[in-house]
């Protein structure tokens, strides 16, 4: 990716959108890699690119911003990134007009600015209204229907209303499992987490169960990687959040993934 990005520098010469791509293939791999303060240069060098190839509202700059806010908000810096994905929302309010999965994912965005800062309460907001969204967009079982579902699900637990969370979350187990996409697992452990905390320890073990097998084919799905490519695959499930960062520690357990 570095030796295309300087290839497009000599051939372009300035503002294009292969150099644009150049960099955000570039800060991409370094942000999975966890080294979120050299990628973020980059993605602000590739959304200040696009603000300059395309006057005014476009969802290009729209994905930088966003770009951008996620560096800003595994470097701590959770206020400015809240600004960067608020502003993607924004932009994208205004290029489209009705419902539209940009808008609903912008929603998300803001939401876990929001619940970053500790704004639960306004993060619960979002989060309905991108379900709302959703929810239109889909008529039916989706797998970003089902995120969202986590996602409020969640805000309800930060906010003490297990009585809430617990059908949230069964229900996103539920519709993940109907789109027959092997993504269940990643919200199994929420939802047994979950149980846990009421006591409800053998209604939890089927759903820790599922997980462990979603664990176990992430897995076997990094045997016979070379050991860089290892660290990368196991440094990008780390930096990708809950619920990944305690699917990579018990990988650690298991000792089949290269130390932290």
């Amino acid at each position: 990716y570095e030796a295309a990005l300087e290839m497009c520098l000599r051939h372009f010469g300035g503002d294009h959108p292969e150099v644009v791509r150049g960099l955000n293939n570039v800060a991409s791999c370094l942000h999975a890699l966890g080294r979120s303060t050299e990628a973020l240069p980059k993605y602000e060098a590739s959304t200040a690119m696009c603000e300059r190839l395309y006057k005014g509202d476009n969802p290009v700059v729209a994905t930088g911003l966003n770009n951008v806010a996620a560096c800003l908000l595994a470097l701590g810096r959770g206020t400015e990134a809240l600004t960067k994905h608020e502003a993607a929302l924004a932009m994208h309010e205004r290029l489209f007009k009705d419902d539209h999965p940009h808008v609903a994912r912008s929603l998300n965005n803001v939401g876990n600015g929001l619940s970053a800062l500790g704004r639960h309460a306004e993060a619960l907001s979002k989060h309905e209204a991108a379900l709302a969204m959703y929810e239109r967009l889909s008529r039916g079982d989706h797998p970003n229907v089902a995120l969202s579902l986590v996602l409020v699900a969640s805000c309800l637990r930060e906010l003490g209303r297990d009585d809430l969370a617990l059908p949230t979350y069964e229900s996103a187990v539920r519709m993940s499992r109907n789109c027959g996409a092997g993504e269940s697992w990643r919200w199994s452990g929420l939802l047994g987490t979950l149980l846990l905390r009421m006591n409800r320890a053998v209604d939890a073990k089927p759903c820790f169960a599922e997980s462990i097998e979603g664990i176990e084919s992430a897995r076997q799905s990094a045997r016979g990687l070379g050991e860089a490519e290892r660290q990368a695959y196991f440094d990008f499930l780390k930096s990708s959040g809950d619920p990944f960062n305690g699917m990579v520690r018990t990988l650690l357990a298991m000792g089949d993934a290269p130390e932290a």
